[in-house]
């Protein structure tokens, strides 16, 4: 029904917003992804949508990215994954690293996501094996780092800055860029 809002960023939550859209303020429900990638509250701000419509209730999802977005989807496809459980998944795994680990069938790398057990893990990456794009199926270990701040709470550029020339497997690049951020304090 709405492909996307674009708006006045009003207020910001750990897992939702409100976008100014014409003197109407839209509640989205968003990832951690998805937040940190904001702007300063005031700003212009463009969300994809997806509207989720339950038996007792409508809800609105806002994503920062198109890969976030067709994530949100594939997963809230999954039986026994709603909407909500689907942020908790891209908060704390990018679209690229979720697609990676369905890729390469690594349901222990969604077992991390609070709320996914091994039988839901391996539903998922059973399920999506065939519908997450190829393209997307490695992911560096900078990557994976990346992720790992975001869920963290880091902000998508701290995170980013965090990782800058970095190199190894992605332990090797945590440890660094977590040296690198105390230091900096």
């Amino acid at each position: 029904m709405f492909a996307f809002l674009e708006g006045e960023l009003a207020a910001v939550q750990p897992d939702q917003v409100v976008l100014d859209v014409g003197g109407v303020g839209y509640r989205l429900f968003a990832s951690r992804l998805t937040i940190a990638a904001l702007p300063a509250l005031g700003s212009r701000v463009r969300l994809l949508t997806r509207l989720v419509v339950r038996e007792n209730e409508m809800s609105l999802w806002g994503f920062a990215t198109a890969d976030e977005e067709l994530a949100f989807g594939l997963l809230t496809a999954v039986n026994g994954v709603g909407p909500k459980l689907a942020m908790t998944v891209l908060s704390q795994l990018t679209p690229l690293a979720l697609f990676a680990a369905v890729g390469r069938q690594e349901s222990a790398r969604l077992q991390l996501v609070p709320g996914i057990g091994r039988k839901l893990a391996e539903r998922i990456a059973l399920d999506l094996r065939d519908q997450v794009p190829e393209v997307q199926y490695t992911v560096g270990p900078v990557d994976e780092a990346i992720s790992a701040l975001l869920a963290l709470g880091l902000r998508e550029g701290e995170a980013r800055g965090a990782v800058e020339g970095l190199a190894g497997d992605t332990e090797e690049i945590l440890r660094q860029a977590l040296r690198r951020l105390s230091e900096a304090k």
